[in-house]
């Protein structure tokens, strides 16, 4: 979970920094699946899909109103 927050810190490339963050939430979800509270991670999987598809929807509307560029430089 760490090293994948970390990662995100250091990119310059918009797929990925929408990316890396849910390699965190799924470690997320298996830590909480791990201490028991199944309904808890599938929660959060549920709202972690729904938001993460709003913001791909958001991210690709950006990219193609910018010329398709995915640099943020």
């Amino acid at each position: 979970m760490f090293m994948a927050g970390l990662g995100v810190n250091f990119e310059y490339d918009s797929k990925r920094i929408i990316a890396l963050p849910t390699l965190r939430q799924l470690g997320l979800m298996i830590m909480t699946t791990s201490i028991g509270l199944f309904s808890l991670a599938f929660f959060h999987l549920l709202t972690d899909a729904l938001f993460k598809v709003l913001l791909v929807m958001c991210a690709g509307s950006v990219i193609h109103s910018i010329g398709y560029s995915h640099d943020i430089h």
